[in-house]
């Protein structure tokens, strides 16, 4: 019998990561149809429960390195501790590199001090083994995961770069025209970097999450008409609407959108809409489907919305707007 699941899934930091999971999952003997969220960290498939079991598909998706959450979608302390965490990993780790870059600085202060170099460079690398085991440690057990199921990912990368330039450090005992001055320091500064874009991505998410969650307040509980000219946010928005219960009706083509409306216009309780796009804004969509049902909430989405465009919307009683980065 054909069956729906949605699964939430934590670990996942980029492109390549999703689409490992999603290569995964369509693979499975049963599955019908597969699609990954990056950013709603979330897979949902369809498969016949005769040949697959859900066990298997979380088995699947731990098998890659990724843990299987029980809740679809975090609840608001969750985000807030997972953005708490990522902070203090990045503050930790910036710590260390500070301290790292002084060192360095010092070091080519005084070229007259070689004795002083050696034991410098000792230092940092044991200030770059302590971020690597506690602040950045998931980095490298996430390479280890990837590597060890045969894939790669961004931390991969990370991996592989910080580990090469601190192994300069021992290298440079044993092998004549290694000089550890060079690349000793590396490694601290690169993630510190990584993990800031670890912070602000979790960051990020949590803020576009909030706005989303009060999106869904303002909407109505029944049929929405969900427009935006990316195709990719209009499926992440229409799979996070049905998970909250609301029957979505997504487009990317503003004009199919209309055609649908104008064909049944009692049909749906609210419209929420992308305020610009290529053929139309969010206003004229607003002007046309008002005056088709001058009643139907109609609301305004944007990444950035100032006062001239606040000033339209109460003018056209368009709901308040929200701005994901606000």
């Amino acid at each position: 019998m054909r069956q729906q699941l949605n699964l939430g899934i934590d670990g996942m930091h980029c492109a390549a990561c999703s689409a490992r999971v999603e290569k995964a999952l369509s693979s499975l003997k049963g599955v019908i149809s597969a699609s990954v969220n990056l950013g709603l960290e979330e897979a949902s498939l369809e498969y016949d429960d005769r040949y697959l079991k859900v066990e298997d598909v979380v088995k699947t998706i731990e098998s890659l390195g990724y843990s299987v959450r029980e809740s679809i979608i975090l609840t608001e302390d969750e985000q807030i501790q997972k953005v708490q965490i990522a902070r203090k990993n990045m503050i930790q780790m910036w710590i260390i590199a500070i301290i790292v870059m002084a060192i360095m600085v010092i070091m080519m202060a005084s070229h007259e001090m070689p004795s002083w170099h050696k034991a410098a460079n000792w230092i940092i690398f044991s200030l770059t083994i302590l971020g690597m085991c506690f602040p950045a440690r998931k980095v490298y057990i996430s390479a280890f995961k990837a590597i060890s199921t045969g894939g790669t990912n961004m931390d991969v990368l990370i991996a592989i770069g910080t580990i090469a330039s601190l192994l300069v450090v021992p290298l440079s005992l044993i092998v004549n025209g290694i000089r550890a001055d060079d690349f000793s320091g590396i490694a601290a500064m690169i993630l510190a970097f990584h993990l800031t874009g670890r912070y602000l991505e979790t960051k990020a998410r949590g803020q576009a999450s909030s706005a989303i969650r009060k999106l869904i307040n303002l909407g109505a509980k029944t049929a929405l008409v969900l427009i935006d000219d990316e195709e990719n946010l209009v499926r992440t928005g229409s799979s996070l609407l049905k998970n909250f219960g609301y029957s979505a009706f997504g487009f990317s083509d503003p004009e199919k959108a209309l055609s649908l409306f104008r064909e049944k216009p009692f049909f749906f309780d609210a419209v929420i809409s992308d305020y610009t796009m290529p053929r139309y804004t969010g206003f004229d969509l607003a002007e046309i489907i008002r005056n088709i049902r001058p009643e139907i909430p109609f609301i305004l989405c944007s990444g950035y919305i100032d006062t001239d465009v606040e000033t339209k919307m109460k003018a056209l009683k368009i709901k308040t707007p929200l701005s994901l980065w606000k």
